[in-house]
C-alpha cells in the first residue's frame, strides 16, 4: 500500500496509455493473491472469481483520478436533483459504490 501512495502521483501524471502497462505490476500480484487460500474482506471475495482482464481494467482505472469521483450519499442526491427524473431509487452497493435507478 505503501508503494501505490508512493507511486500513485506520478501515475496521474502520465498518459492513460502508459500507465495501462504499468497497472500490470498491480493487478497481477494482486490476481495472484486472491488465489490464496486466506481470509479476504467481502469486495476480495467477490473480484476474486473475476477474469484477470476484468481485474486488470479495475486496478487501471483506480490509477486514473482524472475519471474517479468519489461521493458522499447526500452529493449522489444533489446530482440528480435538478434533473426531469422521476422515481429516484439510490443505494449504497456492496458498501463501495452507489448505485443509482430512476426513470425519465
Amino acid at each position: 500500500m505503501r508503494f501505490i501512495k508512493t507511486v500513485l502521483p506520478l501515475l496521474r501524471k502520465l498518459p492513460p496509455r502508459t500507465v495501462h502497462p504499468l497497472a500490470y505490476v498491480c493487478s497481477v500480484p494482486i490476481y495472484l493473491g486472491l488465489k490464496l487460500p486466506i481470509p479476504k474482506t467481502d469486495y476480495m471475495a467477490m473480484v476474486q472469481h473475476f477474469p484477470f482482464a476484468h481485474l486488470h481494467k479495475i486496478v487501471y482505472d483506480q490509477l486514473l483520478p482524472d475519471v474517479a469521483h468519489y461521493y458522499r450519499r447526500a452529493e449522489v442526491e444533489q446530482l440528480f436533483a435538478g434533473l426531469d427524473v422521476q422515481r429516484v431509487n439510490i443505494h449504497h452497493n456492496r458498501g463501495y459504490s452507489w448505485t443509482v435507478i430512476c426513470e425519465r
